[in-house]
């Protein structure tokens, strides 16, 4: 079986179970499953840590996935969660292997372009109008194959 590009991936939390990390410390595993796209159906476990630091991102991630307990003995919301989140998947070296990771556990469409307050095409046709003559004088675009003699390089 090949490894998983990393990206951003649509995914359920299919089981979760808490224990303990090689070094002894208490931990979580929740095992998400890809919902769809090219690696639809694989899973990847991502592991949540108790250190004080390490609490709060937890928490928050557990609550993500669609964990709506208080009381860490009872992990059913997980196993299975029926709210789909987004998984950011890396790769990383580990003891000089490459190693898949979800480095985060975010709300489903939460990548999306965000925008506290978005332009009315009239204020963007009157912005465009306005900024004209500054970008026209920073010079033009690169031409479709790059070359621009200007360039130091």
């Amino acid at each position: 079986m090949s490894m998983i590009a990393p990206g951003r991936y649509r995914a359920r939390c299919v089981d979760a179970e808490m224990g303990f990390s090689g070094n002894g410390r208490e931990q979580i595993g929740m095992l998400f499953q890809i919902t769809d796209g090219e690696y639809g159906g694989w899973t990847l476990t991502a592991y949540g840590f108790f250190t004080e630091n390490s609490l709060p991102i937890t928490i928050k991630n557990m609550r993500t996935a669609g964990w709506k307990g208080t009381d860490l003995d009872d992990l059913s919301g997980l196993k299975p969660s029926d709210k789909e989140c987004e998984i950011v998947v890396r790769h990383e070296m580990y003891e000089g292997e490459t190693k898949v990771k979800i480095a985060f556990i975010n709300e489903a469409g939460s990548s999306q372009l965000a925008l506290r307050s978005k332009m009315t095409p009239e204020q963007k046709k009157s912005f465009a109008a306005k900024l004209k003559g500054q970008v026209l004088s920073l010079g033009q675009p690169l031409q479709p194959n790059g070359d621009d003699d200007d360039l130091p390089f």
